[in-house]
């Protein structure tokens, strides 16, 4: 019956990058729309309301951990007839990080008040939603480790001893944050009384904003792969010596 024999010194694999800064509320709303102006002669108009802020991109991803290196091995042994797997590899490294999603645009702001002789102002039109923020960089693979094994007889009537030292794969670049939503527009103002509205007011509606964008692929010069996964880590050695 065959034995068999596994021996390890394998690097860990690197944690996972933190989530990129994600804004707790929505963006600023608009300024309310100045009050009409009821002069006795010549009625102003309500005035609309301010443009909601625009929101605030999200934040990048955490870097993913590196992984640990392979470790060193050093085995004798009289006689190398069992099955045997050696392992030195190198941990994988760590994911990145999920982007942070951008903010939502704020709302506009309410139109001026009528004040009983015109009627409400129109609403600001909503904020720009924020940017997505980008996924981390993938944290890199460690190194493979070193494995030296000594031994009188290398004859295995079972098969080869397995001995593995490769370096460990790169973690992968994070997931880009979610774009933020467009800020609704503002609401007309109030129109209390009754009145006769000058014909000269503007009372278009005020519009939504625009949604935030994704962000840039990564490229060169830091990306020249054009993704934002880590590096992998580098093959070990193995040696066999033969006892004299």
């Amino acid at each position: 019956m065959a034995i068999f024999i596994n021996i390890t010194a394998n690097g860990k694999d690197g944690a996972e990058g933190a989530p990129g800064f994600e804004h707790a509320n929505q963006a600023q709303q608009g300024v309310t729309g100045s009050i009409a102006d009821c002069d006795w002669f010549d009625d102003g108009c309500s005035g609309r309301g301010g443009v909601g802020s625009n929101g605030g991109a999200g934040g990048q991803g955490g870097p993913g951990g590196p992984g640990g290196h392979g470790g060193v091995l050093e085995i004798e042994t009289d006689a190398f007839d069992i099955v045997v797997a050696i392992s030195a590899t190198g941990g994988h490294g760590g994911a990145g990080g999920r982007g942070g999603k951008g903010q939502m645009g704020g709302v506009g702001g309410i139109g001026g008040d009528g004040d009983s002789c015109e009627r409400g102002g129109p609403g600001g039109n909503g904020g720009r939603g924020g940017d997505g923020g980008p996924g981390g960089v993938g944290g890199p693979g460690g190194n493979g480790g070193f494995i030296t094994v000594i031994g009188k007889d290398f004859i295995n009537t079972q098969g080869t001893a397995i001995m593995d030292h490769a370096g460990g794969g790169g973690g992968q670049g994070g997931v880009d944050g979610g774009t933020g939503e467009p800020g609704q527009a503002g609401s007309y103002g109030g129109s209390p009384g009754t009145f006769s509205s000058s014909s000269d007011c503007d009372m278009s509606v005020g519009q939504p904003g625009s949604p935030g964008a994704p962000p840039a692929p990564p490229g060169p010069p830091q990306f020249p792969t054009g993704t934002r996964d880590g590096a992998n880590g580098a093959i070990g050695a193995a040696r066999r010596f033969l006892a004299r």
